[in-house]
């Protein structure tokens, strides 16, 4: 029976978990932001290849994320956001655990399952996820850590048995663990590691379990892969030239040097960063790492009478090759040539952080076989040191961040303030049609806001904390980008905005006095309110704690109607010349207008970035304003 070993990792995930969230707060910053906080914006927002923050921008990148933000948003009816984020956390770690647990239990046999228990817990707690998981904050990186042992130890057990259950169960997991494909380098690492697998044991009678494996999972995923294609030339374009990519990789490649993947370290987090203090610096976790590794070439050496053998020795080359970047042997020449050759390989200008997850898999059966080798030969009392001291040594001195405070920034940790909640009530409250403008602007996308108990670091995150759209920095997407910076440089030279004001279709402004300026190199907060009072059109209207609300008195409502993030309609009344309909989104050749079946062609940039279209239609007609991605809009 498996239900004991379960429950051990079960219990393990809880208490690291538990840790992590005791004191109440909510782990944020970096690129993801305040990405679950806000539920219902979230699941409203991403549910849409068409992304309604800021002036709109399109990108396939987050609908991945659907299923994760519809359960944060069911969540959201019975928990805060702390408590959801730590739900979320338990559900990842708990996963990575039970799904190691049971590929080792393929790989070692039913009659190994202590050892398998032991590449379970290691899989969870080591240096590689406590750095390169956690640390990094980036979430399809959490979810491709927590699936990638479970969707393998479908696709063979599917691959070698041909039982619809596996190949069912191997789709559904496919779409609760999608957010990991919000980058396409977590689809690469597991397609090549399961594909891999498959060639170890093809046989002719298999192909048929290949194709229809394939097709499943392109299936059931096909929400997000259409949309991933239909957008690839207007967003998913190359905009660097490769050699750019292999100079990021090789500034990148620094801190994973053979050496440092070996011992599952990364120097920038454990050498040049502080998040975790001197200890990482000193002896006894080096001894720690060595004799890990030790057990894990004991392993490797060991297992060659696994049938699996051939397949895990040469995941780990690939592993450790792919991990050590640019550094030598050939690391440059590799990645040079299929940088220039194969452009989905750029993905990996990461590949430590990006293909890791891989070496961290192999390693961590290497690791607990070995071990396990180790203990049964051992006498009674080695048997001991290794179970009272070692095992303690690896999976809680060497990891105690993940057992304390968090494996996050020391930054990570805030507390919102109730008066982003208070304020967004308020302009709710008010009748908002437009868009908020936040203030002071950046000229870029960090911020730091210093919220007393805690301070944020990362992206504004205005967009998530309104309920309505918030401009608030630049997206990395041009039309929207240099309108922002047109406003940007405006504003700041004190000139007339009324016009980019009205064009950009803002409404509100909000000042957040919290701001710290040397941090995003924008104006302070006081020189924002002496501006304001330049112009006549700014009416201040309340203090909300940290935060200033003013009303732009010039605002003009909007003639459509919002149905959803990519759908707007237009009621025309009596019309008796030709006119401009004007959608004030960033521009894009996929919204399309209609009227009934007949698609009008033509469509322009209005205001260097918006959408518009020329209408020479008489009489009363509906227009819809559709971003139009399924052949069927």
């Amino acid at each position: 029976m498996n239900k004991k070993y379960i429950f051990v990792l079960l219990f393990i995930s809880s208490i690291v978990i538990f840790s992590w969230f005791r004191n109440g707060n909510f782990f944020a910053g970096g690129e993801e932001s305040l990405s679950t906080w806000n539920s219902i914006k979230m699941a409203s927002t991403y549910g849409s290849s068409w992304i309604d923050m800021g002036l709109g921008y399109p990108s396939p990148f987050w609908l991945p994320r659907i299923p994760v933000y519809f359960f944060t948003y069911l969540l959201s009816y019975f928990f805060n956001p702390s408590t959801i984020q730590a739900i979320l956390f338990w559900v990842l770690t708990s996963s990575a655990g039970i799904g190691m647990y049971f590929l080792a239990k393929y790989f070692f046999g039913e009659n190994r399952k202590t050892i398998s228990l032991l590449a379970g817990l290691f899989y969870i707690l080591n240096l590689y996820t406590q750095s390169q998981v956690w640390a990094r904050f980036v979430f399809a990186g959490f979810f491709a850590w927590a699936s990638l042992p479970l969707l393998l130890f479908l696709w063979i057990k599917w691959f070698s048995e041909g039982k619809c259950k596996h190949l069912f169960l191997f789709g559904i997991f496919s779409v609760l663990f999608s957010s990991a494909y919000s980058h396409p380098a977590f689809i690469i690492s597991f397609w090549s590691v399961s594909l891999l697998f498959s060639i170890f044991r093809f046989k002719k009678t298999y192909i048929p379990r290949i194709v229809l494996g394939i097709f499943i999972w392109t299936l059931f995923n096909i929400w997000w892969i259409y949309p991933y294609f239909k957008l690839q030339s207007t967003v998913i374009s190359n905009i660097h030239d490769w050699k750019y990519d292999l100079a990021s990789l090789g500034g990148v490649s620094v801190d994973s040097k053979i050496s440092d993947v070996l011992l599952l370290r990364h120097k920038f987090f454990f050498e040049r960063l502080n998040y975790w203090g001197n200890f990482y610096k000193g002896s006894l976790s080096y001894f720690v790492s060595f004799a890990i590794l030790a057990i894990t070439i004991f392993g490797f050496v060991k297992a060659r009478i696994l049938k699996e053998y051939k397949y895990l020795m040469t995941l780990a080359i690939i592993g450790l090759f792919i991990c050590k970047g640019t550094n030598p042997p050939l690391g440059n020449a590799l990645f040079g040539f299929l940088f220039e050759n194969v452009s989905f390989a750029r993905a990996f200008r990461s590949s430590y952080e990006k293909f890791g997850t891989v070496w961290l898999m192999v390693y961590s059966l290497f690791f607990a076989y070995g071990f396990g080798f180790i203990y049964q030969k051992a006498t009674h009392i080695w048997k001991f040191i290794l179970v009272g001291f070692f095992i303690p040594l690896t999976l809680i001195v060497l990891v105690w961040p993940m057992w304390g405070q968090g494996p996050f920034s020391p930054a990570a940790s805030v507390r919102v303030p109730n008066d982003y909640k208070v304020a967004d009530d308020y302009v709710k409250a008010l009748g908002i049609t437009g868009r908020i403008l936040s203030l002071p602007m950046i000229p870029g996308e960090g911020v730091k806001y210093d919220w007393g108990e805690t301070s944020y670091y990362g992206l504004e995150p205005s967009d998530i904390l309104f309920s309505d759209p918030v401009v608030s920095k630049t997206v990395r997407y041009n039309l929207a980008d240099d309108k922002y910076m047109s406003l940007y440089n405006t504003f700041t030279q004190n000139k007339n905005i009324d016009n980019l004001l009205s064009e950009m279709d803002i409404e509100y402004f909000i000042l957040h006095n919290e701001i710290d300026p040397k941090y995003s190199n924008a104006s302070s907060s006081a020189e924002i309110k002496e501006n304001l009072k330049k112009y006549s059109q700014i009416k201040f209207l309340k203090s909300i704690g940290f935060l200033d609300i003013y009303k732009n008195l010039n605002y003009t409502p909007n003639n459509y109607q919002k149905i959803s993030p990519g759908h707007y309609v237009v009621n025309v009344t009596n019309a008796n010349k030709p006119f401009k309909i004007i959608l004030r989104n960033s521009f894009s050749p996929l919204w399309i207008a209609r009227i009934n079946k007949e698609v009008i062609f033509d469509h322009f940039v209005a205001y260097g970035y918006a959408n518009a279209w020329d209408i020479d239609k008489a009489g009363s007609y509906r227009v819809d304003l559709i971003f139009k991605i399924w052949p069927w809009q």
